[in-house]
């Protein structure tokens, strides 16, 4: 079982209860995460992430507090992501809420989102926009999440990594597409992956969807080779 896999199985199990939310209003996001990531600033958007620990690295820059990664991104990025995971990423619903505190940019919830009620939780909890694998969904399941964040003006950021995934999510009502250069199966990073799937897509593709490359950055060269249609980077681990 790859580490997707596991990590898909424990969220089945950690799902909220279908009633967990009945009596809480959940107010629209106010805060417009596709409009920041694709705004025209002659530089490439950055997405700085809260990451704890990853299953290819461990744990990362312990003791960190959430106020203090807000402040140190707050004046570089154009939106934050949050991992709110916790077993594999040590991540926390807790994080999120409290970067909505005190963060003045759009927030994202990372987490392996298989289930409209995480959605919803996503949005109690501060965030402006959540994470889609293509690889762990289905075609009806993408389309129903992402249907489930506009009921409260919330984007869906879809990702892929091959070509199989690319195809799929070409026919999903996504708007934003991230191409992950991390494999969630070897866990290995090409960064060559962004330029070959985007080289896949048609002109009209390309302009349908904001399109963000993700995971493997360290050097402002990297950033700098990628191809023009990208409009921000995803940045957790080089920055933690």
């Amino acid at each position: 079982m790859s580490v997707l896999q596991k990590i898909i199985e424990q969220r089945k199990k950690d799902l909220p209860s279908p009633g967990a939310f009945k009596s809480i209003d959940v107010f629209p996001s106010n805060r417009d995460f596709k409009k920041k990531i694709s705004e025209n600033t002659g530089r490439v958007n950055l997405i700085a992430e809260l990451k704890r620990k990853s299953p290819s690295k461990g744990e990362i820059h312990p003791g960190l507090t959430v106020e203090k990664a807000v402040n140190l991104y707050a004046n570089h990025c154009s939106a934050m992501s949050i991992l709110t995971e916790p077993h594999f990423f040590g991540g926390s619903l807790k994080d999120l809420a409290e970067a909505s505190r005190v963060a003045r940019v759009p927030l994202l919830r990372k987490d392996f989102i298989i289930d409209p009620i995480q959605v919803k939780e996503a949005r109690i909890n501060g965030a402006n926009a959540f994470l889609l694998i293509q690889a762990a969904l289905s075609p009806g399941q993408v389309d129903e999440l992402i249907a489930a964040g506009r009921e409260y003006k919330m984007h869906a950021l879809l990702e892929v990594h091959n070509e199989k995934e690319l195809e799929a999510a070409l026919n999903s009502k996504a708007e934003i597409l991230g191409i992950n250069n991390r494999d969630l199966v070897t866990l290995e990073i090409d960064l060559s992956t962004t330029s070959r799937l985007v080289n896949e897509m048609s002109s009209e593709e390309k302009q349908r969807f904001v399109i963000i490359s993700e995971s493997g950055f360290s050097t402002r060269k990297a950033i700098q080779s990628l191809p023009s249609e990208i409009s921000a980077v995803l940045i957790g681990t080089s920055f933690m």
